[in-house]
């Protein structure tokens, strides 16, 4: 399966983790993707947001608690919500290098989201 997915990525302030998630999926993987962040986007916008995508990432498992719960599986029962914990803001950048290299360490695995992998 070969498809171009839109994901949502959030972390705390959407300017660290989310961002540097969104340009994986979107540069490296192919996908269409946003970020957002839990203290920066009011729940109206979040669930606006989560209602868009195909799929919702959050970088720690807290984060969780602010996406609305009819958002965490689709209406077929697939899950809709993961997270790939990152742990806290410690990267300052979204393109640090050890930020990067731990989220394509997280996509691969997951292997989700590498099917459009851009070489």
């Amino acid at each position: 399966m070969n498809q171009k997915f839109k994901v949502l990525t959030m972390c705390a302030g959407g300017h660290v983790r989310s961002v540097g998630m969104r340009y994986l999926l979107t540069y490296k993987y192919g996908h269409e993707a946003l970020d957002c962040g839990q203290d920066a986007n009011s729940a109206e916008s979040i669930d606006m947001l989560c209602n868009w995508a195909d799929y919702v990432v959050v970088m720690t498992p807290e984060y969780a608690k602010f996406i609305p719960e009819k958002y965490h599986n689709k209406e077929n029962g697939e899950r809709k919500l993961f997270c790939y914990d990152v742990g806290d803001d410690v990267f300052g950048y979204a393109f640090h290098p050890a930020l990067q290299e731990m989220l394509v360490e997280m996509i691969e695995k997951h292997g989700l989201f590498n099917q459009l992998k851009k070489e």
